[in-house]
């Protein structure tokens, strides 16, 4: 599971947005910001602060999480199945790498480094 990007958090405001069939002009007047800046937001091209996305939560009628919840990433192991490719011996040494990534991933963060 990894954070939401940018363009992925902007999307979802956007989508929720839409659902209740509201411009970006109001939603920026009901959560107090400029048109521009809510376009910034739902291209991804600007960070939600996050009394922003409190208050955009909150005029849209959903919980903050909707907004950012983590996104599922498949391993490359799933991605090549799902696409029909089975070489078992190249799957094998792509799970063997993903969790040595995985350990020096967890080793960075522990020492204080990502």
């Amino acid at each position: 599971m990894r954070a939401p990007t940018l363009s992925e958090t902007g999307e979802r405001i956007r989508n929720y947005r839409e659902k209740k069939n509201w411009t970006q002009d109001e939603l920026a007047r009901a959560v107090g910001l400029s048109r521009v800046v809510v376009t910034k937001i739902e291209l991804g091209q600007r960070p939600v602060k996050s009394t922003e996305l409190m208050s955009i939560a909150q005029v849209l009628g959903v919980s903050v999480d909707d907004l950012v919840q983590g996104v599922e990433e498949k391993s490359l192991i799933a991605r090549y199945r799902a696409r029909g490719e089975v070489d078992e011996v190249f799957l094998a040494d792509v799970d063997k790498i993903e969790r040595l990534f995985r350990t020096i991933k967890g080793q960075l963060r522990l020492g204080g480094f990502i």
